[in-house]
């Protein structure tokens, strides 16, 4: 990792390093690799294992970050806590004054930092991501491949690149948190991708949410997103779902522009979309909004809710 990340740019920057590991598996392999590496403080947050794991989900979302964002309420300037989940191979986030920055934020700002570095290729997104991440890419002149949800498809995507120069890829993410980056594994790494998140801050003197902006104002999009897990208590209708979901032809005001079905049924619009996606092995029906303002993500996912009730019996 020290000769794939810019140890000198952190170094010179002196942003300290805060590392939630949510008792799993990174415990203690961030603050080894500071001590050896860095020259920068280090706060260890939940830094040692357990099998319980604290009595919390080890997963780097905001509802289960109570006690990051508890411990990062006094910090300021550009500092923020890597959190990494239970395997180590997902990344969270959250900002100085205890602000979560989600998943989609974290691989906005990881795509343009390597592309303004001048490092190219394919941009491969599962289809619950943001698609802010489709007008960065344009914006950088890149290629953006869509899959279905689950990192083994960017992992085919990666492989392919290894073996077709031509279909290189540059980054490749999912809305979980699971991110790949070039010239790393052909797979997630939280440890590797909390190290060069820290990476901007120093090469680019800004934090997250300073670096967030900015990409908002260049690709002309405001992101707010939220997901809910929609427990079912009956049995589920799913080609019912699916088709009156298809048929859908307006978000609370929005215009639905695009239909994708690569992994439930995607509805896009101008600024955002709406997803529904029913799990193949639990009665869950999982909701994803994105859209202009929290109050319009909160809306759609009442009017997604609504419809998806419908198809139970």
């Amino acid at each position: 990792m020290s000769e794939h990340i810019d140890v000198a740019a952190i170094d010179r920057a002196g942003v300290p390093l805060y590392h939630d590991a949510m008792h799993g598996a990174a415990s203690g392999w961030m603050e080894a690799f500071a001590a050896r590496y860095l020259h920068v403080p280090f706060h260890g947050l939940r830094n040692t294992p357990s099998p319980l794991f604290g009595g919390v989900n080890p997963e780097p979302i905001e509802s289960n970050l109570a006690f990051t964002m508890d411990a990062m309420r006094e910090v300021s300037g550009p500092a923020f806590a890597v959190v990494t989940d239970g395997d180590a191979d997902r990344v969270g986030a959250v900002l100085a004054g205890g602000r979560y920055f989600n998943s989609h934020q974290i691989f906005a700002v990881l795509l343009h930092h390597l592309a303004r570095q001048g490092k190219r290729g394919r941009v491969i997104r599962t289809v619950s991501t943001s698609g802010i991440i489709q007008r960065l890419a344009d914006h950088h002149g890149l290629d953006v491949i869509q899959t279905p949800v689950g990192f083994k498809y960017i992992t085919e995507a990666v492989l392919e690149g290894q073996a077709d120069p031509a279909k290189a890829v540059l980054i490749g993410g999912e809305e979980s948190g699971g991110i790949g980056v070039q010239g790393w594994l052909p797979e997630r790494d939280g440890i590797f991708n909390g190290l060069l998140l820290l990476e901007t801050v120093a090469a680019s003197g800004k934090g997250l949410d300073e670096q967030f902006a900015e990409i908002e104002a260049l690709t002309g999009m405001q992101h707010h997103y939220d997901r809910v897990d929609l427990h079912l208590s009956g049995d589920l209708d799913r080609e019912g779902l699916k088709r009156a979901t298809m048929d859908t032809k307006t978000l609370l005001h929005h215009p639905v522009t695009e239909v994708v079905t690569l992994d439930g049924v995607k509805l896009v619009f101008n600024g955002g979309f709406g997803m529904v996606r029913a799990s193949g092995t639990e009665p869950v029906v999982r909701l994803y909004v994105e859209a202009p303002t929290p109050d319009e993500v909160q809306a759609t996912l009442r009017q997604l809710e609504e419809l998806a009730r419908r198809f139970v019996r």
